[in-house]
């Protein structure tokens, strides 16, 4: 497998994207010594989106347009 440019950009994230980032990070936090199973974690992220609010949900857009953003200005 050929190593990635680390200059190249990543590319815009979507609003999903940021929720699964935000809630790999808590469960650091709460469970630091815990690895995660990606298929476990990633259905639970899953479940959890779809019970979401569009209130809950609009911090996360926001997150993704700023993103956005800061790609066109690169």
């Amino acid at each position: 497998m050929a190593k990635r440019d680390p200059k190249k950009p990543k590319g815009k994230m979507s609003a999903y994207a940021f929720f699964v980032k935000t809630c790999k990070e808590e469960h650091k936090k709460k469970n630091p010594e815990v690895p995660v199973s990606f298929a476990e974690f990633s259905k639970k992220c899953s479940e959890r989106w779809k019970t979401m609010s569009g209130k809950e949900k609009s911090k996360f857009d926001e997150m993704a347009k700023a993103d956005k953003v800061a790609m066109i200005r690169k």
